[in-house]
């Protein structure tokens, strides 16, 4: 997380850290890759999914989110069963 700064008030926004790792990652492993993702592991995988060199995504009971949506918003969309009992 960085601070982000906006008159008086602060905030915080998610510094998205995905493109640049797997930019680091690149030259160790120069063929295709198949990227894995658990949980929010799945929102993470499908921000990098487009570069080049990812032959495939893996979601294991992971978040899927489409372009524009995030995992905070698919949870409010489709709440856990078990939300009622929290």
């Amino acid at each position: 997380m960085r601070p982000e700064k906006e008159s008086s008030d602060e905030r915080a926004t998610h510094d998205c850290p995905g493109p640049r790792f797997l930019g680091r990652c690149r030259p160790l492993e120069p063929g295709p890759v198949l990227l894995v993702g658990h949980s929010y592991g799945g929102a993470v995988i499908s921000q990098v999914g487009h570069a080049p060199n990812v032959a495939g995504l893996v979601y294991i009971a992971a978040f899927a989110p489409d372009q524009g949506e995030s995992p905070g918003g698919l949870t409010q969309a489709f709440p856990p069963e078990a939300a009622d009992s929290l």
